[in-house]
């Protein structure tokens, strides 16, 4: 005879939740808004076309660097200080003196995806971008091909 095994509701629900994260204190829209805010002073501000806004972190010479293009033409260079806002909103860097914080922790984050992407660090850049008026879009590109898209959560965790 033929007996069923019954699981009980921890058992049933094992692998359900996996890769389910909960953003309590809402980090993920405030930054999407603050991104999307940032994104739109820099179209105003620097003349340039919304849909070919992209910043791109990256590394070079062993520094943390941060760039603002349009399209693939190169607009200028990014502080620190200027990323921070990008993330946080207003005053927020002079305010909790977070850029050796961030520079750190975010050139941590690329020496992660280095390794386990198998990719040098050199060659490695996230593009932050916003092509529609409620997406940001976070991408790993090698060099100028695309890698793989990014969950914007997985970055703010190196921005906290």
């Amino acid at each position: 005879m033929f007996t069923k095994k019954k699981f009980g509701i921890k058992e049933t629900l094992k692998g359900y939740m996996d890769g389910i994260s909960i953003d309590v204190f809402g980090y993920e829209e405030k930054v999407n808004e603050n991104v999307l805010k940032y994104i739109n002073e820099l179209e105003y501000r620097e003349q340039i076309v919304r849909s070919g806004i992209n910043v791109r972190i990256g590394m070079e010479s062993n520094a943390l660097s941060v760039k603002l293009y349009c399209f693939s033409n190169l607009i200028r260079s990014i502080e620190i200080s200027e990323l921070i806002r990008f993330f946080y909103g207003e005053g927020m860097s002079e305010l909790l003196n977070l850029k050796p914080k961030v520079n750190s922790k975010v050139t941590a984050y690329l020496e992660m995806l280095s390794a386990t992407r198998h990719v040098p660090i050199g060659q490695i850049n996230v593009r932050i971008s916003s092509p529609e008026d409620k997406v940001v879009s976070v991408s790993m590109y090698d060099d100028h091909t695309f890698h793989s898209h990014l969950k914007i959560k997985e970055l703010i965790k190196y921005f906290k």
